[in-house]
């Protein structure tokens, strides 16, 4: 993973590729022994060119300035301290504990075509990154792109498809999964980990300037939510594994691949792999029930995941299979 030291980015004044930043010496790969790192998701405001007039880097630029000189706490979102009390403020402490270094897709990422390889390499390693990233930055002031004929906000931000995907990362990596959003130097915000009933969640359903995008994203996703179950089956923490397992679907909604369905070996879950008849019991194995009246310590039945899961066909065996 490729990052920028912070004391070399608040040094810059202009927004310049991986390539050229290399040959400089200010890219360096980063290890833990480094100190810690910071993850910064945007949205390219240029045509080409992530932030060609250096107005979303200048914001970023202030902000890091402000955390890393002083104490500051930033506040959680007015509707997420109620409706989430748990997630707590943000505090520029952290950030100034050990060294800081920043990846930013345009620094960190090869942009040049001859390195087509190494870039879908990295891509393929996002969710790797933002787990790597100890603080994770939504950088989305408000910005008018005559380039584009568009204003570029933070509900601009939540549309785009890479940043959904970069966005359920952070919420699939260890801790709160809480992040900041940078709206403005002045105007910063704690947001909670990314919930089914909030908006912008399913990637496949965000907007990409090319189609192929889409595609490529699927089985990163798909990675990023199995390795997150089996994390969840190592720990035992059976009520985290059966929610995300019966919420694969939804956050892959849209893109072109299928929500594991057989970590847990014997049984294939699914109604297109299974007989009708057999559906019912391989939803009962794969998310570690014995029977239907079962209550797990979420006070969830097996009908409840079902129900989160979306899939009639599934619901309709469980309650078929009740009847009997």
């Amino acid at each position: 993973m490729y990052t920028v030291p912070v004391e070399a980015f608040l040094e810059m004044t202009q927004v310049q590729p991986h390539e050229v930043l290399k040959a400089k010496g200010l890219i360096v790969e980063y290890e833990p022994s480094l100190g810690q790192a910071a993850f910064a998701s945007h949205q390219w405001v240029g045509h080409g060119h992530p932030d060609p007039e250096f107005e979303q880097m200048q914001v970023l630029q202030d902000v890091f300035k402000d955390l890393l000189s002083k104490d500051c706490w930033i506040s959680v979102e007015p509707m997420t301290s109620m409706l989430a009390p748990t997630v707590k403020p943000f505090s520029s402490k952290g950030m100034r504990s050990r060294p800081l270094s920043l990846w930013y897709d345009y620094f960190s990422v090869p942009q040049s075509r001859e390195k087509a390889g190494e870039q879908r390499q990295a891509i393929d390693c996002i969710p790797v990154y933002v787990a790597k990233c100890h603080f994770f930055f939504a950088l989305c002031p408000i910005i008018e792109s005559p380039d584009q004929s568009k204003v570029f906000s933070p509900r601009a931000w939540g549309e785009r498809g890479w940043c959904r995907l970069e966005k359920v990362c952070r919420q699939l990596r260890s801790g709160d999964g809480s992040w900041v959003m940078i709206k403005g130097r002045k105007h910063l915000e704690v947001m909670p980990y990314v919930t089914p009933s909030g908006a912008h969640v399913s990637v496949g359903e965000g907007t990409f300037t090319d189609p192929k995008d889409r595609e490529q994203l699927g089985p990163v996703l798909k990675a990023a939510l199995t390795a997150k179950l089996v994390s969840y089956m190592r720990a035992g923490d059976v009520e985290a594994f059966r929610a995300l397992l019966n919420l694969q679907a939804f956050f892959m909604r849209g893109m072109n691949v299928q929500p594991a369905a057989d970590l847990v070996p014997g049984m294939t879950l699914g109604a297109d792999a299974l007989p009708e008849w057999l559906l019912a019991d391989s939803f009962l194995f794969q998310n570690g029930f014995q029977d239907l009246q079962e209550v797990d310590g979420m006070g969830w039945t097996p009908l409840s995941y079902a129900a989160l899961g979306g899939n009639p066909a599934t619901v309709q065996a469980l309650l078929d299979k009740r009847e009997l």
